[in-house]
């Protein structure tokens, strides 16, 4: 008789636990959701009983889960739900897809694309014109969204938002304006979208659910198990809940809430969140309430830098725009402090780190910070780091963001200062087992085996290898994107390793990472994919 029968044996793998007592093994056994044993075969041999799943390995290489640090996981699905616009090289190729959409889509409803693209992936390096999505949808207001900062919209989605030819553009936003001034349909910054997320229709329930499934399947193909979803409305965390109450999340979740506090002065930003309800709660292995997540400032083009930009979209603000006032932020996160919340804020420009890390200060005097995260932080200081270290804090840090945004942030801020952002190397040295690795999906592609390549070449999608001295070797990466990962989440003790009493993610791929050239990391199968000894994607059987 066989006292522990596991449910899930991963056999004959060379697996790579990243546990420094154990630090390889060739079988792991899996049972009610966490690992039984590690070790080798033999050693798991005695927990196969009739109903166990044996997943030969082939001798393949294995590891835990992937788990992104900060990857938008509902936004990513509900992207690829709708018209996507990744495989468009021109202009041309833009209009068509509307045009095509347009066909099937009833005169006067919305069209609304995927965030997951960027303009320099086309010849003419540019968004196309509201005047030119007129022509290619004359009868449908349109939104064409890229990343989750920018919006192109036609002169019909612009009537309907509300945006005049003599609109003025809001604190922390543009309505970008060509050189006779009139409006080109681009919209940049969080405030300039507001006034288009205020009359689109509203993503439903049940869209917000087939958007997690159609995610779900996506990552396990790409061997993600874990995710911190930051920026939720309390409409899409009570969607999470929901799905981990009825069992059907199959990617580890930690929720991070946005608070609805834009262009509120501190007063109101203070009364907005009380009035949220949040409680942070951390109990459930699929389904976590980490914390709340602020937006310093802007992406690529609305930054808030020391530094002017080179190419700047509103010539009267040329160093960009914090979204949130000095008191505001000091307000709200001495606050989160006061309740011992966790706290991750979106940071980009070197002049928002000055103001996030003086908000955090002001909050360190009144409570401990429990590991508090700097998400981005693209352009560090060398005076910023002893502030990091002495306030404890975490990194969030995103490669594609590098791979996917580098010709942007070269056409903004010129190449000089464009190859230095996201010094990964320098994180890491700065900031050991603090960094997380992680994707910013839908901005970026979520792959990690992708990001990892771009963290160890500095290779770009479209500006050749820029900052060649701030790569990472994919060791390291392994690393962030496992045990950082899970520090960054709360869960280094349950996640990020294969030990006995943690979950039960691993991954099986068709090579080791450290053994390929880095540049060919990205092309490494993942042939295998368990969640709490759950096969969710299987090329081996």
């Amino acid at each position: 008789m066989i006292p522990e029968a596991a449910d899930l044996v991963l056999t004959n793998a060379a697996v790579l636990t990243m546990d420094r007592d154990r630090p390889v093994a060739t079988s792991v056994a899996v049972r009610a959701g966490t690992v039984l044993a590690v070790g080798e075969d033999a050693d798991t041999r005695g927990f196969v009983g009739p109903r166990t799943r044996v997943l030969d390995a082939g001798g393949r290489f294995a590891m835990p889960g992937f788990h992104d640090s900060h990857n938008h996981l509902m936004t990513t699905g509900l992207g690829l739900l709708r018209p996507g616009l990744n495989e468009a090289r021109s202009v041309a190729d833009v209009l068509a897809v509307i045009t095509r959409v347009a066909a099937t889509t009833a005169p006067g409803e919305w069209i609304e694309t995927a965030p997951g693209w960027h303009e320099n992936q086309l010849a003419e390096r540019r968004f196309p014109s509201a005047a030119e999505l007129d022509a290619a949808a004359p009868a449908h207001p349109v939104v064409i969204r890229r990343g989750g900062h920018n919006m192109v919209l036609n002169s019909e989605a612009l009537r309907r938002a509300g945006i005049t030819a003599d609109a003025t553009s809001p604190a922390g936003g543009t309505f970008v304006r060509d050189a006779r001034g009139r409006l080109t349909g681009h919209l940049a910054g969080k405030a300039a979208l507001a006034p288009v997320l205020a009359v689109v229709p509203p993503v439903t329930r049940e869209q917000w659910t087939a958007a997690v499934a159609a995610a779900a399947e996506a990552y396990a193909a790409a061997g993600i198990t874990a995710v911190i979803d930051p920026g939720l409305t309390t409409e899409q965390m009570a969607v999470y809940r929901s799905l981990a109450a009825e069992d059907r999340l199959t990617v580890r979740t930690s929720m991070m809430w946005l608070p609805p506090i834009a262009g509120l002065d501190a007063t109101g930003a203070l009364d907005a969140v009380r009035s949220g309800g949040f409680e942070p709660d951390l109990r459930s292995p699929w389904c976590r309430t980490l914390g709340i997540k602020l937006i310093a400032d802007g992406g690529v083009e609305t930054g808030y830098y020391r530094d002017h930009y080179a190419e700047p979209d509103d010539p009267a603000h040329p160093w960009g725009k914090p979204l949130l006032t000095p008191d505001v932020l000091e307000a709200v996160c001495t606050s989160a402090a006061a309740q011992g919340w966790h706290v991750g804020v979106h940071v980009l420009g070197d002049a928002a780190t000055d103001l996030v890390l003086d908000a955090f200060r002001a909050a360190a005097a009144v409570a401990a910070l429990p590991r508090w995260t700097l998400i981005h932080l693209l352009n560090p200081r060398a005076e910023h780091w002893p502030v990091i270290d002495d306030l404890g804090l975490s990194v969030t840090a995103q490669p594609g963001l590098f791979w996917q945004l580098a010709g942007g942030f070269t056409h903004y801020l010129g190449a000089g200062r464009a190859r230095d952002i996201g010094p990964l190397a320098e994180l890491v040295r700065h900031l050991p087992g603090r960094v997380g690795g992680g994707s910013d999906s839908p901005v970026a592609p979520f792959a990690p085996l992708a990001g990892i390549a771009t963290a160890a070449t500095r290779n770009t999608r479209d500006s050749g290898c820029l900052g060649a001295e701030w790569a990472v070797d994919v060791a390291t990466m392994l690393e962030l994107y496992t045990t950082g990962s899970a520090w960054c989440a709360g869960q280094e003790n349950v996640s990020g390793t294969l030990a006995p009493g943690r979950f039960g993610d691993f991954v099986v791929l068709s090579a080791d990472p450290r053994s390929v050239a880095p540049a060919d990391v990205g092309e490494i199968e993942v042939l295998a994919t368990a969640v709490g000894g759950r096969v969710v994607h299987d090329r081996l059987s």
